[in-house]
């Protein structure tokens, strides 16, 4: 993320900035039930990786243990 970036609003709720209610946490992503559930169980997956990862298509080799890790 670039200095001068804002911090997007997934970024805010990961810091805890933003409330959220968890259901999963460790080193890579941060897991929580959305706030406008659009199915009887909605749990977004937000990966912890800055600026990288804010759209799937600009993934790179790089991101394939953070994508393999967030479907797992």
């Amino acid at each position: 993320m670039a200095a001068t970036a804002e911090e997007t609003l997934f970024e805010k709720i990961v810091a805890g900035k933003i409330p959220s209610t968890k259901v999963y946490e460790d080193e890579v992503v941060y897991a929580f039930r959305d706030i406008s559930p659009a199915a009887p169980t909605h749990i977004i997956l937000v990966p912890k990786v800055k600026g990288r990862l804010d759209q799937l298509q600009h993934a790179t080799k790089d991101d394939r243990a953070t994508l393999g890790h967030l479907l797992w």
